[in-house]
């Protein structure tokens, strides 16, 4: 298959590299700080797609060397050329729009990216090298085309571009792991960096203070001298959503390896159990404050939501109190002074007239002080689909941006008049649906059918999800992209799916591939995060079937009985629905629910019947009964996904021997959903695996490989819901292995790592080891638990926990023979084998009385390891601020010990041929990390690759290395200078006091074991606010056990862009 037509301009590229003459990127000299780092991306870009560096010159008119031309619209030297026929133009671009054209001038070409504005000349440079070079961005990286043969003509370009709305961006709802909740300032930046190379230029983070318990920390406030506690969910909170706390040293199956501290959550969120109520808001909001700042750098908007008629009870007002709600007010805009948009929420929940009073009350409240307090900031309400009546009476310059009500689809917008609207679809949904694998009833065709359908004054476009990549990849990438393009480039499911799959995996997988992953995924579960952890055997069928709206019988002479589907008797379940043919449907259709229908004439004697029906979800089976249920068949239809609850199709079936006059009824039920989908995954497994084998390109390869492990994890639920109920003791770990375990090998971004959270407190936590608990209390000696078997370089060791009160002795075994009998103080065993091994140990008590063999482990012993080491990379940064340093960390999926386990961190000056190396100091776990000193990151920035060795197999992160590598700019911030040290003061117990710093937006902390320890990525602990000048440690180390003995700290001051000072005076603590 031949590659798209936008991707002709590859040769562009290798065109100039074949060019004796040094090639320029001209930048106008007058320009802004975006336009700056426009330039400063093209020249990351062409450098990793061609090897070119490419010098960034700032003049007014171009030399002989210049081959690229970046600039305002309105410069004089584009009026110039338009002047002169140079540089035509059909039309001006309106608001964010751009041109890139290639001209002819003085006898050579060159490429001119001219944007209305100096975001348009952003997204310019990211319209090159998206639509014309064939790159992708996504938020779980970049992906770059295949290289082309040299050319040496460069190619005409005349794309002229304006997005048809101003707003486009995503929601990450907190509240789950899998979302912002867990958002660290890093991951924080490498998202608004992505978001900008998507063309997205929003984001909102919505705040929950109350609901359910959760009191997150982007906006809190004092009342009557009350300041409630802030707390952002984390591994060991767990959420108010029915996912219970944990852990982290409690995970099975390796999954705890990957984390690099005593809990995982967001940075502001973690350290905070012995800050004051006051300290823990200002951390968090010190974190906001720079996230707006950042996003404005990248120019991207930033809004925060609230449900502004809800209040801690604690507060002892009611929402509509004006006196709480200009402190509320009052703080936002202190704090925020920068916040481009303020989404007044209406709560979620049932809705009546007074709910309607209060809210309205609130509301006015709020736009009345925000207009005064912080004029800046625009107002818009939001929440869970709007009534038009509670919308239209607002101030006219009142943006209206609700969420969907629960769809993939939303409302076009004219139900609100002319005023401003943003439309907002579900990309996943948290009942219903899924986080772990494809969002099983949120599908893309109803997305994009709605954007098709978008009124007039639609001027906004962003998407609710909790993850970012995975499965939502493909979904997040049409979001930034189908406001750039003509509706009919991306109007299907399928072409968004196949740029995907051609991008990602190749020319020869596009076909299998596609068929995949457009909504054909093998359902595994519609269990979702805001539910509680249903058994392995339930959430199978909760999800609505299809919606019925008509059933017609056929005779030989035409149309014989028509019966409209909501004029049934009697019914289980259902409720009717609006419908776009007009009147009403029955929708809600769940698994055996069922209607019924008395009295229809069949005197005709009919031959077919049809139906007409729609679906959005996996659909289902309606049958047809005559009599009673149950009774005689006359009629089955098989439903399929129609792409949209309101995208009616008409089924027809042949039918025999109806006469007189009959009762129908007519029953739903889904597919055989288990049998079928296991069907389904294997075939998918085995297509993965065949298009695994042809492709040579290794980034394929570890993209079909994380594919393969969803797919894999779907097949591994698929089996647990049918077989987990009924393990027993020898039959653990059964597919939970191999489950949980799937869920590591598809890391991707850092939401993967909230979906490990939440697979382990939820169902390894409440389904497994509940089973494990139940099933022991049929033992009479205890078997050893927590049985781990890691490689080492001559064999393997394998350590254990004592459940057994009255233990003497241990005996371990591999591949069902006993290799050795160890003491009752023993938990930990070498054992020098060469092969794959699976191990177990018994316990034997002191009556001679032998457990059952505990859970096994299976390992790649000695020199049977021929696997490399999984690199996992969350967040890593593209950019990073003049003078500070970069901080690095990875974890590795393995299965040797982390001390055979070593990192070197590969890197040089962009362009240059001499590499340096470092190696990574192990944190704890399986996590390494290294901080990169500033003085060794110039303003050319850098590029580097990691090298993992587990002794004997290596592997390189990214994949393509040293090839083409991670590359890492420097942006230029005036004004933001090295804060002083901090000065040490006289500790108190085990608090440490220092000094205030002028002009500080953040203290770090740093722990160590030894006294000359250095600051960096391996010893950092924590941050406190600029405000904060004291800390006491929690009494957790990093691996989550207790500080005990002696431990050396220090403290530095950072400034509001992360410059840094020398460290404080190092104090001794005793524990």
């Amino acid at each position: 298959m031949k590659r798209m037509a936008y991707h002709l301009l590859a040769i562009l590229i290798l065109g100039m590299a074949a060019s004796a003459v040094k090639a320029q990127i001209l930048l106008t000299a007058s320009a802004t700080p975006i336009e700056e780092y426009a330039a400063v991306e093209l020249q990351r870009y062409y450098y990793q797609l061609s090897g070119r560096l490419l010098s960034i010159d700032h003049e007014e008119v171009p030399d002989r060397k210049t081959e690229f031309v970046l600039t305002r619209l309105d410069h004089p030297l584009v009026k110039s050329w338009r002047d002169k026929g140079v540089l035509p133009l059909k039309s001006m671009p309106g608001e964010q729009g751009y041109v890139i054209r290639t001209v002819k001038e003085k006898g050579r070409e060159l490429v001119v990216i001219a944007g209305v504005d100096a975001n348009g000349l952003l997204y310019g440079v990211y319209g090159l090298l998206e639509d014309h070079l064939g790159m992708r961005f996504y938020m779980n990286g970049d992906v770059y085309p295949d290289r082309k043969e040299v050319q040496t003509r460069i190619p005409l370009i005349q794309d002229e571009r304006t997005p048809t709305v101003a707003i486009r961006g995503f929601l990450p709802w907190t509240n789950f792991p899998q979302s912002a909740t867990i958002y660290s300032w890093d991951d924080w930046r490498y998202i608004i960096d992505q978001a900008a190379r998507m063309r997205m230029n929003f984001i909102m983070i919505h705040n929950y203070n109350g609901f359910c318990g959760h009191n997150e920390l982007f906006h809190n406030f004092e009342y009557k001298g009350h300041l409630s506690r802030g707390w952002m969910p984390t591994i060991k909170t767990g959420h108010g959503w029915g996912c219970p706390g944990w852990n982290i040293n409690e995970y099975l199956f390796g999954a705890s390896e990957v984390y690099d501290d005593y809990d995982f959550g967001a940075d502001y969120g973690l350290h905070n159990e012995t800050l004051t109520n006051g300290q823990i808001k200002e951390k968090g909001a010190t974190i906001f404050r720079k996230v707006i700042a950042y996003a404005h750098l990248r120019g991207v908007k930033i809004g925060l939501g609230l449900d502004i008629d809800v209040v801690l009870p604690e507060y002892q007002s009611e929402p509509d109190n004006k006196d709480l709600i200009k402190v509320q007010v009052a703080e936002i805009a202190r704090e925020y002074p920068e916040l481009d948009y303020l989404l007044c929420f209406q709560s979620e929940g049932q809705k009546n007239e007074a709910f309607y009073a209060r809210w309205r009350r609130v509301f006015d409240g709020f736009y009345e002080e925000m207009k005064r307090k912080s004029p800046s900031t625009r107002i818009a309400v939001s929440g869970w689909g709007l009534t038009a009546e509670s919308v239209n009476s607002l101030p006219e310059d009142v943006i209206c941006a609700p969420i969907s009500y629960y769809s993939a689809a939303f409302e076009p917008g004219s139900v609100y008049g002319n005023r401003e609207y943003w439309g907002c679809p579900w990309l996943e949904r948290d009942f219903n649906s899924s986080e772990y694998y494809y969002p099983y009833n949120v599908d893309l065709s109803e997305t994009i059918r709605a954007f098709g359908d978008a009124s007039a004054n639609m001027n906004g476009f962003y998407a609710l999800t909790w993850r970012l990549a995975d499965a939502i990849s493909p979904k997040m990438w049409y979001i930034s992209k189908a406001p750039w393009y003509n509706h009919e480039v991306l109007d299907s499911s399928e072409k968004v799916y196949r740029d995907f799959a051609l991008v990602n995996y190749g020319e020869n997988a596009v076909d299998a591939i596609t068929d995949i992953i457009d909504q054909n995924e093998p359902f595994a579960t519609d269990f979702g995060e805001c539910q509680e952890t249903p058994g392995f055997n339930q959430m199978v069928h909760t999800y609505p079937l299809m919606n019925l709206y008509s059933m017609t019988f056929w005779g030989k002479n035409g149309k014989d009985v028509e019966i409209k589907a909501t004029g049934y008797a009697e019914k289980k379940g259902t409720k009717n629905a609006p419908c776009d043919e007009g009147g009403e449907c029955v929708g809600y259709i769940m698994a055996d629910d069922w209607l019924q229908y008395p009295a229809v004439d069949f005197s005709n004697s009919p031959e077919r019947m049809s139906i007409r029906i729609a679906s959005a979800s996996s659909g289902g089976v309606a049958t047809v009964y005559l009599d009673r249920l149950e009774g005689p068949v006359i009629a089955r239809f098989e439903v399929k996904n129609t792409e949209g609850w309101q995208s009616w199709k008409s089924l027809t079936v042949p039918v025999k021997g109806l006469k007189g006059v009959h009762t129908l009824y007519v029953r739903f039920q889904p597919f055989n959903v288990i049998a079928e989908a296991g069907k389904l995954a294997d075939k998918q497994l085995k297509t993965i695996d065949s298009c695994m084998a042809v492709t040579s390109d290794v980034l394929q390869q570890l993209r079909l490989s994380r594919l393969r492990a969803r797919i894999q994890g779907a097949a591994c639920h698929i089996a647990l819901n049918t077989d987990f109920e009924n393990y027993q003791w020898n039959d653990l770990p059964g597919k939970m292995d191999e489950w949980a375990r799937s869920f590591l090998y598809r890391i991707e971004d850092i939401s993967s790592y909230g979906n490990i959270m939440s697979t382990q407190n939820r169902f390894v936590k409440q389904n497994y080891v509940e089973k494990i608990n139940q099933l022991r209390k049929q033992q009479r000696v205890q078997a050893p638990s927590h049985i781990i078997a890691k490689g080492t370089l001559e064999g393997a060791q394998i350590s254990w926990r004592n459940e057994e009160p009255a233990v003497s002795s241990f005996v371990v075994c591999r591949n069902g023979e006993e290799i050795d009998t160890l003491a009752s103080d023993v938990n930990c065993y070498q054992d020098k084998f060469h092969g794959a091994a699976s191990y177990t140990v018994y316990a034997v008590d002191i009556e001679g009385h032998k457990s059952p063999l505990g859970i096994p482990a299976d390992c790649l012993a000695g020199s049977a390891d021929r696997e490399a080491p999984v690199i996992v990379i969350n967040s890593p940064l593209t950019s990073i601020m003049e003078g500070t340093p970069l901080h690095i960390r990875f974890s590795v999926v393995e299965n040797r010990l982390p001390e055979f386990v070593s990192g070197i961190f590969h890197y040089r000056r962009t362009g240059e041929k001499v590499w340096k190396k470092i190696p990574f100091k192990h944190r704890t776990r399986g996590v390494f990390t290294l901080t990169l000193p500033a003085s060794e990151i110039t303003r050319q920035g850098i590029e580097y690759y990691i090298s993992v060795s587990d002794s004997d197999n290596v592997f390189c992160y990214p994949g393509s290395a040293p090839a083409r590598n991670h590359t890492v700019v420097v942006t230029e911030v005036p004004g933001d200078d090295k804060p002083e040290v901090p000065m040490i003061k006289p500790i108190c117990g085990k608090r440490m006091f220092w000094s205030r710093v002028p002009n500080v937006e953040m203290y770090r902390i740093y722990r160590s074991r030894t006294p000359d320890f250095k600051i960096g990525a391996d010893t950092f602990v924590t941050f406190v606010a600029g405000n904060t000048q004291s800390f006491a440690d929690n009494g957790f180390d990093f691996d989550g056990t207790s500080l005990k003995g002696t431990y050396y700290y220090c403290v530095t001051s950072v400034s509001f862009w992360d410059h840094e000072s020398e460290a404080s005076e190092i104090i001794q603590i005793d524990y």
